[in-house]
């Protein structure tokens, strides 16, 4: 099972193990993914393994606060993991191909706020009553402690998903990266305490804003 979980939410997708390959288009820039991987794997050989076409500049990931990945420079992120978002930034047009039976996993997140996720998954998760938010995902919680989620494209751009209104953003899309918004439920999108800013994630040093 692959498990988000918050002290506000606890959400559970099931996951039924299977090996299918999942390759990810890059674009020359900014790319937010999260490979589709069964274990964790040192970057240097994930890139060897997965990314032997793309030309790596720069990698960012953010758990609370930024680390970074540089070739042949001293790092602070030494593994890709599974289930967590990455920004990668190459300088050419490339694949990112995994081949992975993916099992269940266990992601603890101890507190609200911004999270830099993937679904771990071979094939799209809807965010409806009938994929990510089903009611019988949530072991305690529920939906609306998910109050926004985010995904970029180097090709196509920011898109959202939120609980009330239009959104772009209908599903969440193998092996690519989402921030992902939690809340206690004192920020509500049709509340007075939210602002634009609430509702916007971190920015690494030099990556996309959303405009």
């Amino acid at each position: 099972m692959n498990l988000v979980k918050s002290m506000i939410v606890s959400l559970i997708l099931a996951a039924v193990p299977q090996a299918e390959a999942v390759t990810v288009n890059l674009s020359p820039g900014w790319n937010l993914v999260s490979p589709v991987l069964a274990q964790a794997k040192a970057v240097d050989q994930f890139l060897t393994d997965h990314a032997s076409g793309c030309s790596i500049t720069k990698i960012w990931e953010y758990s609370g606060g930024w680390a970074q990945y540089v070739p042949s420079g001293i790092n602070q992120i030494n593994t890709i993991k599974p289930g967590q978002g990455y920004w990668f930034l190459v300088s050419g047009a490339c694949d990112v191909t995994t081949n992975d039976t993916t099992p269940g996993y266990a992601y603890s997140f101890e507190s609200s706020g911004w999270k830099l996720i993937g679904s771990n998954s071979q094939a799209d998760v809807s965010i409806d009553s009938a994929g990510l938010l089903n009611p019988a995902n949530f072991s305690s919680g529920d939906a609306s402690g998910v109050i926004k989620i985010w995904e970029y494209s180097g090709s196509s751009g920011w898109k959202s998903w939120q609980p009330s209104g239009a959104s772009a953003l209908s599903a969440m899309r193998p092996g690519y990266g989402y921030w992902m918004l939690l809340s206690t439920g004192g920020i509500s999108l049709d509340s007075s305490n939210s602002s634009l800013a609430d509702l916007l994630p971190p920015v690494c040093p030099g990556c996309p804003p959303i405009q």
